[in-house]
């Protein structure tokens, strides 16, 4: 496993789609020796595992943006001098294409903006941002 993980670059090692979360639920317990219970496998494809996979395990697709598209969610934010230019030039002057950000995704050559970009742009146009 160790040589797995260490042959990932950084970029991949931060993708969300590699994470794995593991949520801790308290399990009541009638006999004292079993309350401190640390780990409780379940058998896959169990109902058991079955209940668990759709409570914990419920994957949630992230709304992705076009460019045109977080220009005109600015514009209805309320500045409406805002344009494509504008967005090009705040997205290169904060690098925001980094995959460590996690502003965006490229997916078949085209980038999608997540909505935390249109946050990211709202806050930096509310503090003066102006192009240089």
């Amino acid at each position: 496993m160790d040589n797995f993980h260490n042959a990932l670059t950084e970029d991949e090692q931060k993708d969300p789609r590699f994470r794995y979360r593991v949520a801790f639920v308290p399990k009541v317990t009638g006999r004292a020796t079993n309350a401190d219970l640390a780990i409780d496998f379940v058998r896959p494809g169990s109902p058991e595992a079955q209940a668990v996979e759709r409570v914990l395990l419920k994957e949630v697709e992230r709304q992705k943006y076009l460019p045109s598209q977080i220009v005109a969610k600015v514009r209805e934010a309320g500045y409406p001098h805002f344009n494509m230019y504008d967005h090009t030039k705040l997205a290169q002057q904060l690098e925001a294409r980094a995959p460590a950000k996690g502003y965006g995704v490229a997916i078949a050559n085209t980038w999608y903006w997540y909505e935390g970009w249109f946050e990211k742009v709202i806050e930096k146009l509310a503090e003066g941002w102006a192009r240089p």
